[in-house]
């Protein structure tokens, strides 16, 4: 581990790739993490960790350097000019901030910034010495993963543990154990990373329902954040989020009125919703053929524009 100080407390000093503007001293510290882009669905995760910084009034303490980690032919610096003189260039940033709590055992520290594209390896062998070198007691991330659900029913938050003493602690608090196999994340990578170091990390993710994609979900993202509210033990004003929910349902109730194919698919998925959750799961051949029709529903839509 390679640092250079200039001491505790205020002043900047790097440790390996995160510069810390402030070591903040924090007590038995949770961190949370959330990236944009291929893992976050809607926004879900991006946009919870977003709330959390502004309703907890998270204060700014480190950035990990983006030149290691990112590609800025595919991720590139956004750029402002004014009578022909760049005046500003900003780089993609991953950033972290902290919260001390009041009350309860834990502060919050909350990383949020875009998924690596380079060196994953590397980049979570950084987040977990950050973590080490903060006394982290317990890791979680967040995600978003589109799903083939209905957006009238209660929004599904599922998750993955990397130590077996963790999965008891996912029913309680409504998550389903993720069954999955394909592309994965740099979230994948941060649990055997952190299961190493022998770090608790929990990994939840929000399913928005894959045959309407606006930039964001609201709904889905509210229960992201009072999942992870509970795992944490905090209490974050979500009126916001239930506005702007009311607002997306108020629109999609819309769209699905006006298209009784559409209507009738959705209804469809919303059996099947219900099968589920009386434990009775419909074939699986019911479910991919909802998602074909939807699919073929969308595709004939968008060729109509």
């Amino acid at each position: 581990m390679s640092c250079s100080s200039a001491g505790s407390g205020r002043g900047t000093y790097v440790m390996d790739n995160v510069v810390f503007l402030e070591r903040p001293e924090l007590s038995s510290p949770y961190l949370v993490l959330a990236f944009g882009g291929w893992p976050d669905a809607a926004e879900v995760a991006t946009r919870g960790i977003n709330h959390l910084v502004r309703q907890l009034k998270a204060k700014h303490f480190a950035e990990i350097n983006a030149e290691e980690f990112f590609n800025f032919t595919q991720s590139r610096p956004m750029m402002a000019a004014e009578d022909g003189a760049v005046n500003q260039i900003r780089f993609p940033t991953i950033e972290a901030f902290f919260w001390k709590a009041t009350t309860g055992d834990h502060d919050l520290i909350l990383v949020r910034g875009v998924e690596p594209e380079l060196k994953w390896k590397t980049f979570a062998d950084t987040l977990t010495r950050f973590a080490q070198e903060l006394g982290v007691s317990r890791m979680f991330t967040l995600g978003g993963l589109y799903d083939n659900l209905p957006h009238t029913r209660k929004p599904k938050v599922s998750g993955l543990v990397n130590a077996l003493g963790l999965k008891k602690l996912l029913a309680p608090n409504g998550v389903r154990p993720v069954a999955y196999r394909g592309p994965a994340a740099i979230h994948t990578v941060l649990l055997a990373t952190c299961a190493r170091a022998k770090i608790e990390m929990i990994s939840l993710w929000g399913h928005p329902p894959f045959y309407m994609r606006p930039e964001a979900n609201p709904r889905v993202c509210m229960a992201l954040v009072e999942t992870l509210s509970r795992f944490v033990g905090i209490t974050v004003d979500l009126q916001d989020l239930k506005l702007a929910s009311e607002q997306t349902d108020h629109a999609l109730d819309h769209l699905v009125a006006d298209n009784p194919l559409l209507r009738s698919q959705v209804k469809e998925m919303e059996d099947i919703y219900d099968s589920e959750a009386r434990g009775r799961d419909r074939p699986l051949e019911s479910t991919d053929a909802v998602i074909r029709d939807v699919e073929d529903f969308l595709r004939n839509e968008g060729s109509r524009d």
